[in-house]
């Protein structure tokens, strides 16, 4: 009898220990995955400070090229080519700025209604969304600048 009592605590102690050693897995890649999200999502608002501190940029770049055409065309001859490649620019820059109000406005900040799985996949790919727009209005403030001599 004492045999049977000692084996059925044992085999009892085993169950209870696997059971929570179970457990002690499933919140460790809970903690991760919440770590994964935490981390993915702090690179997104980051990308998106990045993209952001530049629309200040653009609206200067903007305000001066409208200025410069106007100056442009008021000059004889009209130099056609340079007034074009500065509208251009102009709508470049309008683009850019477009695309990076577009994607604030669809982005889930909360990211509501997303399991964990979803949610590093959505923070993923907009990572890789916010990041193209940061270096693409990089890129196009540079033309801008070059084009219309411009800081």
């Amino acid at each position: 009898m004492k045999c049977a009592t000692i084996f059925c605590s044992l085999g009892l102690l085993a169950i209870i220990s696997c059971g929570s050693h179970a457990d002690q897995k499933k919140s460790n890649k809970e903690t991760k995955s919440i770590s994964v999200i935490d981390s993915l999502n702090k690179k997104v608002n980051d990308g998106h400070d990045l993209a952001m501190a530049k629309m200040g940029t653009i609206v200067r770049l903007q305000k001066a090229a409208t200025s410069m055409v106007d100056s442009l065309q008021k000059l004889q001859p009209v130099n056609h080519a340079f007034v074009s490649q500065i509208q251009q620019s102009e709508h470049q820059l309008e683009q850019i700025k477009g695309s990076m109000y577009t994607w604030m406005d669809n982005f889930d900040f909360d990211l509501k209604n997303m399991d964990s799985v979803q949610k590093v996949n959505y923070l993923k790919t907009n990572l890789k969304r916010i990041l193209e727009i940061d270096d693409s209005t990089a890129q196009i403030i540079s033309d801008a600048r070059s084009i219309m001599k411009v800081q």
